[in-house]
């Protein structure tokens, strides 16, 4: 009876398969390994695979944007520094800026027409015949193959600066004194020459007999123009172009 007893639980344990055939459990059974035994076996470790480059899991690429175009100033003020003129702010600051300050009778009004029907135009009061000089210049400095504001001045033999924007007029007066042998940008952003000395050699076009008051009038513009960086002003907002300027 106690052999029978002991046949039926081990049925139910389910280690029925562990007894000997005269149904008397074996010393050497250990039921809790055996059951450890049949778990299945663990998964080997696997070692991540870097094979594949992370290009080839990132999202498909945003669409490729077009670089912005420098305009036209930036343009020519690079080509300035790349002949050793000086940095950009310097050519800007020391040399464009006071002679259209000037010129321009202290409003940089790229529209301006000349006091009294003369034939200046614009910032740097172009005269059409300086102008298509400053084209013709501009023109070898591209070898022949200018950007296409100056291809179509000189095609349409359009010499009013009036009809070019603000940045195109000091753009060409960068391509006009850097064609020019004898006058050095570099002297003056380097200070080796004043503003007023090389405007009065290399840009005013006036009689002789008048350079002495031209020249004082050119100082009192430049004063006006570093008081109104010292004070922080705005050039525009102050001169907004609402009067018609003397001739400089």
């Amino acid at each position: 009876m106690i052999g029978k007893g002991l046949a039926g639980l081990a049925s139910i344990l389910g280690l029925s398969s562990m007894l000997p055939s005269d149904n008397v459990p074996s010393d050497n059974v250990n039921p809790i390994m055996t059951q450890e035994s049949e778990k299945e076996a663990p998964l080997p470790k696997v070692k991540p695979d870097y094979s594949k480059s992370y290009s080839e899991e990132r999202e498909a690429p945003l669409p490729k944007v077009k670089p912005p175009v420098p305009n036209d100033l930036d343009v020519a003020l690079s080509i300035a520094e790349e002949k050793g003129k000086g940095t950009p702010s310097d050519i800007y600051d020391k040399v464009l800026k006071p002679i259209a300050y000037h010129e321009s009778d202290k409003t940089m009004n790229p529209k301006l027409e000349q006091y009294g029907g003369g034939p200046g135009r614009g910032l740097m009061q172009f005269e059409p015949n300086s102008m298509k000089t400053a084209l013709t210049r501009a023109k070898n400095i591209f070898d022949n193959n200018p950007p296409s504001w100056i291809k179509k001045a000189i095609d349409e033999k359009n010499y009013d600066a009036s009809t070019l924007t603000a940045d195109q007029q000091m753009a060409l007066a960068v391509y006009d004194l850097l064609e020019k042998k004898e006058a050095d940008i570099s002297k003056v952003t380097k200070g080796e020459q004043s503003i007023e000395d090389f405007w009065s050699k290399y840009w005013w076009a006036g009689k002789e007999k008048d350079k002495k008051t031209r020249l004082k009038v050119f100082k009192k513009n430049l004063n006006s123009l570093n008081n109104n960086k010292k004070q922080g002003g705005s050039i525009v907002e102050r001169n907004p172009y609402n009067y018609q300027p003397k001739a400089i």
